[in-house]
């Protein structure tokens, strides 16, 4: 990513992809939300769940940054394993539960932004050369651009499907 983003801005894009993506989402029935085939065999449910990690990464890495000082590699992980795994735990859960955990990882991303400090929005500080990115970069692929994507793909498989209200 190469555009710097106050906080206030990363906050914005994400407040207003999360809450496109919620309105998509909550316009399908339960029902809906539980057949497979949106990406592959995955359901709109299996989605979220993904979606849960994705959230929870960059604030994970960014604290590791933090914490160690160092650049964490994460580069050697690789995410269909990832994938597959965070769908088979979240398969057993109810779409409640997945729901209510994707809204509470969407509030921990909120919750570390707003409390981090001012320095690490600023060009060149020492968390962004221990990343190789700036926080927005970090934050906006796992997030922001992530629900966009999610949301496009709902949208899309809702038509091909004839959903039109939830």
């Amino acid at each position: 990513m190469d555009e710097q983003l106050s906080r206030i801005e990363i906050l914005n894009r994400l407040h207003m992809e999360y809450n496109l993506l919620r309105t998509t989402v909550d316009r399908l029935t339960s029902a809906k939300m539980l057949e497979p085939g949106l990406v592959d065999e995955w359901s709109v449910k299996d989605v979220l769940a993904q979606m849960i990690i994705c959230n929870l990464f960059s604030v994970q890495e960014i604290r590791d940054a933090q914490f160690l000082e160092r650049r964490i590699a994460y580069d050697f992980i690789d995410p269909n394993t990832i994938n597959a795994q965070t769908i088979a735990v979240y398969r057993i859960l109810s779409l409640e539960r997945v729901m209510a955990n994707l809204d509470s990882s969407f509030q921990q991303i909120v919750d570390f932004i707003e409390a981090m400090p001012d320095s690490v929005f600023k060009s060149q500080n020492t968390l962004e050369c221990l990343l190789r990115d700036m926080i927005s970069g970090r934050f906006s692929n796992s997030t922001y651009l992530h629900y966009m994507l999610r949301r496009e793909q709902i949208e899309t498989w809702a038509g091909q499907i004839g959903v039109t209200n939830g």
